[in-house]
């Protein structure tokens, strides 16, 4: 968003009183975290009065969309030196669990599922396991994996 017309706490303020039912809003979260900086900075947020802080505030709310409370830790955040950093930490540190069976498991799962028309999960699981053990149709089904998870390794040829 092009605010760079808005050079002092005077025309924000007038940008407060006279955009009261318009909402701006930056697209991505990358846009607004770099907006937020450059206002703190453009406006010299640490050396302004508390008057002034509180304008800087709203207008940065009106602008982004963010409520009162984020735009506060937003700015704790900006103090650190941590507001654009911590958007490479949310992204490259987000935990997923490990997946217990792959694509090709799954697709196997299905067929099973449909030949034995849809039984619940416990069901299918009963019926997997007698077809082994008492058909030995399945020599070899499942195998060990170093975890020591069961992987199963063919259903139907």
């Amino acid at each position: 968003m092009n605010t760079t017309r808005i050079v002092s706490i005077d025309e924000i303020e007038k940008f407060l009183q006279g955009t009261t039912k318009i909402n701006f809003l930056v697209n991505s979260k990358k846009e607004r975290y770099q907006f937020i900086s450059e206002t703190l900075v453009r406006f010299k947020y640490l050396e302004v009065r508390k008057k002034d802080k509180t304008l800087i505030k709203k207008y940065l709310q009106k602008v982004t969309g963010y409520s009162r409370k984020q735009i506060k830790r937003l700015i704790k955040k900006w103090k650190k030196g941590k507001l654009l950093a911590s958007l490479e930490i949310i992204k490259n540190s987000r935990h997923s669990f490990p997946y217990k069976y792959g694509p090709v498991e799954i697709g196997l799962l299905v067929r099973a599922d449909k030949a034995l028309h849809f039984p619940n999960g416990h069901t299918l699981k009963r019926s997997l396991s007698r077809e082994c053990k008492v058909f030995n149709k399945f020599e070899g089904c499942f195998r060990s994996l170093s975890s020591g998870r069961r992987k199963v390794e063919s259903f139907y040829h």
